[in-house]
């Protein structure tokens, strides 16, 4: 059975591309094409930039450089621009989206603690998330905002506590490759996060703390980083047989990092002195530890 609609390739000034790919055509923006089912495109039109939801417009707009056969978000040629899908949040209201969650959780039954943090300098997150660049960003699925996934959250928690308190042997030396199965031994850390057949209980066990989503309070900035590798066909080379030489060409890459921006932490629990342990340890967490990627070069500290 045929498809009723089609894939089609568009500049976006709403023309087929030319098969020729000058520098003059680059610099004209002419080089790039949406690559959108046709019905798509005609409800779009030419209003992109329109779109407020930006995980929508990040992940199923994409601008697509037919010369380098690659997605692209953000694409320089010298000084100028070609490429940048910023986001537009102004139709969004992130104290009433804050006061939504509370809402919610005042019937939860839980007790909660709330704790809000101010990104320190940048702060790089899901940069490793599956998607159709060479690098990614956790925006929310429905509102299409940055935010700190719940999950993440408790990751990096229980992360910092084992290596905090649960590596360091007698001597002073650290052992990590312990430092799990020491952790599995006491019971705050099994009440904590939980814990399988093998740990202080002696039976699988679910965490009592409920880690909710971090979602920032004011309209967030975000803006294009860059990493740039410079023995890429190294890295990339199977065969060992191509060396991290002088010769090989830097080829840069963009990510997306978040600035400037507050996000509010949310635990839950039903017992309080749990819930006090774990909220203590968050904080100490996001203080020394760090969120996200690239946190040994600076990035992913609150305040």
């Amino acid at each position: 059975m045929k498809s009723k609609t089609k894939s089609t390739y568009l500049t976006p000034n709403g023309k087929k591309p030319t098969e020729k790919n000058s520098r003059e055509e680059r610099s004209n923006k002419e080089y790039f094409e949406y690559i959108l089912p046709s019905d798509t495109r005609k409800l779009i039109g030419k209003k992109t930039d329109s779109i407020d939801n930006y995980a929508l417009k990040l992940n199923k707009v994409s601008p697509f450089d037919s010369k380098d056969k690659k997605f692209k978000f953000f694409e320089m040629d010298k000084k100028d621009v070609l490429i940048n899908n910023k986001p537009n949040f102004s139709g969004i209201n992130f104290l009433a989206l804050s006061e939504r969650q509370k809402d919610s959780l005042k019937n939860s039954g839980l007790n909660i603690k709330q704790a809000t943090y101010s990104v320190d300098w940048k702060l790089a997150i899901g940069l490793g998330n599956e998607s159709v660049y060479e690098t990614a960003i956790a925006l929310h699925h429905i509102y299409g905002i940055p935010y700190i996934s719940g999950s993440a959250l408790k990751g990096i928690v229980r992360s910092y506590v084992m290596l905090e308190n649960f590596s360091k042997k007698e001597n002073g030396n650290i052992d990590l490759k312990n430092a799990e199965d020491n952790a599995l031994e006491n019971q705050e850390f099994c009440d904590i996060f939980g814990c399988p057949k093998k740990s202080f209980y002696k039976e699988s066990r679910r965490g009592k703390v409920i880690f909710f989503d971090a979602l920032p309070l004011s309209k967030p900035t975000i803006e294009p980083e860059i990493m740039n590798p410079h023995f890429s066909e190294y890295y990339s080379d199977n065969s060992n047989t191509v060396p991290p030489a002088d010769y090989h060409d830097p080829k840069p890459i963009f990510f997306l990092v978040v600035k400037d921006t507050k996000f509010e932490f949310t635990l839950g629990a039903k017992d309080a002195n749990v819930l006090s342990i774990a909220y203590d340890w968050m904080n100490k967490a996001l203080k020394e530890h760090g969120i996200g990627a690239k946190t040994s070069v600076g990035y992913g500290y609150l305040e």
